[in-house]
């Protein structure tokens, strides 16, 4: 071929005019100058600086060029000499030598669009595609084809997701990794931490182990749509809001929450001063104090940490109701006198108290008490707050109308 005239190598190669074999490719791409090319990426070369009929016969006789024409040294094929390599499956039957071929490569297929739909699945589980977010996007969303599982498994994600995404795809792929059981969950975890966290919605139902991954872990913001769906879907909210109290503390009106989330708060809280400004923060009437809730409560409401009037009254009236009877009054007193009750709620904390009060509760028209500095005090509260129609007294009792 070295003193081969130019219009005859032409002849040659035009006319296939030669045994196809590695010596003689050689031989030919020598002739034609561009061997150093050829020989780290013959595909390559042959597209850029090759004649159609030399890559028609590449095509034609793909997996003996795979296997044995090329050198083995073309290990830097360029992204389209893949994918036109890859395509060629469609019409042939070449998977292995494919396979092989693009293994040895030092890059994958980086723009997946290109791959027809035919090739496009074989492309995946062989590992004949980058492993980038946008690959798994464009097969998972664009394709719709659902995630490609094993790719996933057998590949090595680095880069995070919203530096290769734009914000509408990274939802999308969200959608199909994150809020999906599809995955195993050591990949799973894996996976969710190359996306933008915390996440802002919950777009499926996912597994109950995954969601407390989710929430152990802040992945999930914490809002009162995120927080009513892990309470009511997952039953999680305790450890939801354990998680999260420095954010339910700047807005506790959004949140409804119960005894057993409550006891969680006050467990995880390391101070006093903390304790006390998670039990300042429970507004809600529809509160519904525990006895386990209301023994963690009480020291603090009793010592005098916990002022009254800070204290939701559903909660002061538990407590009131389970403290021991020589100190009921002093505190019954002290929420009687220091807020503006309801005469249903007034009618409750009597009852707490117990003792003689509690026969201020009674449909009687007239009541006995004893006649001391604590019952007036008492009397002229409920006096004014209109709760009783008068009291006189006689001797050491008071008698209470109603």
């Amino acid at each position: 071929m070295k003193n081969t005239p130019e219009h005859i190598l032409k002849d040659i190669i035009d006319n296939n005019r030669y045994e196809y074999t590695r010596q003689n490719v050689n031989a030919i791409v020598r002739k034609l100058g561009f061997f150093d090319n050829y020989k780290t990426a013959a595909f390559t070369s042959l597209m850029k600086y090759g004649n159609q009929s030399m890559i028609k016969t590449v095509m034609s006789n793909l997996s003996v060029s795979l296997k044995s024409v090329f050198p083995e040294t073309s290990v830097y094929e360029d992204d389209l000499a893949q994918i036109e390599i890859i395509n060629a499956l469609s019409h042939t039957d070449s998977r292995n030598e494919v396979r092989l071929y693009i293994a040895k490569q030092h890059s994958r297929v980086e723009n997946v669009e290109k791959l027809k739909d035919e090739v496009l699945d074989y492309a995946f589980e062989s590992l004949l595609v980058a492993s980038t977010w946008h690959n798994v996007y464009y097969y998972a969303v664009e394709k719709g084809k659902g995630l490609p599982i094993q790719f996933l498994y057998k590949s090595n994600f680095h880069e995070k997701v919203e530096d290769s995404l734009l914000p509408n795809e990274e939802k999308a792929l969200r959608r199909n990794i994150v809020f999906s059981d599809a995955l195993k969950l050591p990949k799973y975890k894996e996976l969710i931490l190359l996306f933008n966290t915390p996440f802002e919605t919950v777009d499926n139902r996912i597994q109950n182990a995954r969601m407390s991954y989710l929430v152990e872990n802040r992945m999930l913001v914490f809002n009162e749509v995120n927080y009513k769906i892990v309470r009511d879907e997952y039953n999680m909210s305790s450890l939801f809001l354990v998680n999260n109290l420095d954010t339910f503390l700047e807005a506790p009106e959004k949140y409804v929450i119960d005894s057993v989330d409550a006891v969680a708060a006050i467990n995880s809280l390391k101070t006093k001063k903390a304790k006390c400004a998670f039990v300042r923060s429970i507004k809600e009437k529809v509160f519904e104090p525990s006895l386990l809730f209301t023994s963690l409560v009480s020291p603090l409401i009793v010592s005098g940490d916990l002022k009254v009037d800070e204290v939701n009254v559903r909660v002061l009236t538990a407590v009131l109701a389970h403290i021991p009877d020589e100190k009921r009054l002093s505190l019954g007193k002290r929420i009687l006198l220091s807020l503006e009750l309801e005469k249903k709620e007034m009618l409750e904390v009597l009852k707490a108290i117990g003792g003689e009060y509690k026969r201020l509760t009674s449909d009687t028209t007239v009541s006995t008490i004893s006649n001391n500095r604590d019952s007036v005090m008492i009397i002229n509260r409920l006096l004014k707050k209109e709760f009783i129609k008068g009291y006189e007294k006689k001797n050491d009792k008071l008698v209470v109308k109603k």
